[in-house]
């Protein structure tokens, strides 16, 4: 019944999942195994929790001898039930071989007991427990234990070992076999109980108590030494991969060295992570990327400014090394671009005069809708038009400003007005019919006549519009009374056919009619005064 108890258990326990180092669990339920190896199968006040045949705190410790097949040269008194070679192996521990079962042989020459461990391979063996009886401990002087054919430990003739004796081979035994004898004539042997241990898989050392550290999980290690064939679990280092990387290092053989871990912690040994994250300009879980270029600061989550050249920031701070691009303030960050009306390298350079006021492109100067008014189109209207020129793009041209002045390069207007004969602010239109002078706000002397656009400027010479007015109306008199005398002459001549000659009197006193005096007061006083009659008497006489 013990043993159908022992193999149910075991069977349940096969189904428990081994741990990342693949050691087995041995503990004898699956709530102590769903928490191994991280926590003890045995506890202070619960030791025993370990299934039969198992021991350690970690049931890592197997007694391959446990009811395994077993023989002996001779039976004490036949009684195999009491005496018999299993009894050695029946799992009962005691000291007591006069009340209780132990293996037992005749008196006889060189007596010898063996047990087959009947493993799937061959262990290496060098643990053994002997339970002995307490009384006639002589009876196993010289006692010798033998691991197939191999010595593994004696004692002298003289020599015995104690009623409890843990035994360690003097190295190491490959064997599927365990045999103990006494050499001599006339000896006994008697086993009260034989353990001969070796650790679950994925443990080690005399006690079993070391985790194997392979790099691959399926590797067991030497249950000895705790080589693994496949090299050191990664963080770990050692003839036995017991010994830990040293603070700094990580990974396979310790080779790779921790990355940039924020206050200086210590990266995980097994596979190099931060535990508290990355200094600043570095990034990913080993913190040994720098930030792509552009991002600065803790986990990089910052934007690098506008560096100079399109240089990287420096990646722990956000510097620019070298200073900012034009259009940005040289801040050191270069984050905040050049203020409104400036632009170029540290923003030093100011604008240009922008149409609609606009500001300018803070890298280049260049005004994005053209130039204002009265400014050369050359990107940056900074230039102002050439004189003669105004308005936009300066297409237009100056009028006629008074005295020759250069007109306002934005509007056109004369700043001084216009020259005689134009009008306007901008002094490109002629005076209207009629009308002439500075401001055309003289009127023209004759009828349906127009001044000359060319009257001089006002106030500069007088005495040529004078002169005009008055030849035009001495002209206009002269033409009059020369028409009316012409057609006097003509009536005298009329009259000189019916009068005699001696009826004749002077021209003078003849034609001094209300008419003709009328027609003398017109005259200027500085045209000479002609006898008509006479006069035409001389020209024609």
């Amino acid at each position: 019944m013990k043993f159908m108890c022992s193999f149910w258990m075991g069977l349940l326990l096969v189904c428990v999942t081994a741990t990342v180092t693949d050691a087995e669990c041995h503990c004898n339920t699956a709530d102590a195994c769903a928490v191994f190896p991280s926590t003890p199968c045995s506890q202070i006040d619960d030791p025993d929790r370990c299934q039969e045949g198992w021991f350690g705190s970690y049931c890592q410790k197997q007694n391959i001898a446990l009811r395994r097949s077993c023989t002996q040269t001779s039976t004490m008194w036949n009684n195999v039930g009491r005496h018999g070679a299993g009894v050695g192996v029946d799992g009962i521990v005691t000291l007591d071989a006069a009340h209780k079962a132990c293996a037992h042989t005749m008196n006889e020459s060189n007596p010898t007991w063996t047990v087959n461990l009947n493993t799937s391979v061959p262990e290496k063996i060098q643990h053994i427990r002997l339970y002995i009886r307490q009384m006639l401990q002589e009876r196993s002087n010289g006692m010798e234990i033998l691991v197939g054919n191999q010595m593994c430990y004696n004692w002298s003739s003289t020599e015995h070992p104690p009623p409890i004796a843990n035994v360690t081979c003097r190295q190491p035994l490959t064997g599927t076999t365990v045999t103990i004898r006494i050499p001599g004539q006339q000896k006994y042997l008697c086993l009260c109980e034989v353990q001969i241990f070796v650790c679950s898989n994925g443990w080690f050392s005399k006690e079993c108590d070391k985790q194997c550290r392979c790099l691959n999980s399926t590797d067991v290690c030497d249950k000895i030494t705790g080589h693994c064939s496949s090299g050191c679990f990664p963080g770990y280092n050692g003839t036995d991969c017991q010994t830990v990387c040293p603070n700094g290092t990580y990974g396979n053989n310790c080779s790779s060295m921790c990355g940039h871990c924020l206050s200086e912690d210590i990266c995980d040994k097994t596979n190099g992570t931060c535990p508290g994250g990355c200094e600043a300009g570095w990034m990913n879980s080993t913190c040994m990327q720098a930030c792509p270029d552009g991002s600065y600061g803790t986990n990089c989550s910052l934007q690098c400014g506008k560096c100079l050249d399109s240089v990287s920031c420096d990646k722990t701070n956000g510097i620019c090394l070298n200073g900012c691009a034009p259009g940005w303030i040289n801040d050191i960050f270069c984050l905040q671009p050049c203020p409104d009306g400036f632009y170029g390298n540290n923003c030093a350079s100011q604008c240009g005069n922008c149409l609609d006021g606009v500001s300018c492109g803070k890298t280049s100067g260049i005004c994005p809708n053209g130039c204002a008014a009265g400014w050369m189109n050359d990107g940056t209207c900074l230039q102002p038009c050439s004189n003669g020129f105004f308005g936009i793009n300066c297409t237009s041209h100056c009028g006629n400003c008074l005295n020759g002045d250069i007109c306002e390069k934005t509007n056109g207007t004369c700043p001084g007005g216009c020259s005689a004969g134009w009008y306007n602010d901008t002094c490109l239109q002629g005076c209207a019919v009629g009308t002439h002078r500075i401001n055309c706000t003289a009127d023209c002397g004759c009828k349906d006549l127009k001044c000359s656009d060319a009257d001089s400027e006002e106030g500069s010479n007088w005495g040529t519009p004078v002169a005009s007015v008055l030849g035009v109306l001495l002209i206009c008199t002269v033409t009059g009374g020369t028409l009316y005398i012409r057609r006097l002459l003509k009536q005298l001549e009329i009259l000189q056919t019916k009068m005699s000659e001696e009826h004749y009197v002077t021209l003078d006193e003849k034609t001094k009619t209300t008419a003709t005096e009328s027609t003398y007061e017109h005259i200027d006083s500085a045209t000479p005064y002609y006898n008509t009659v006479n006069h035409l008497h001389d020209e024609t006489g």
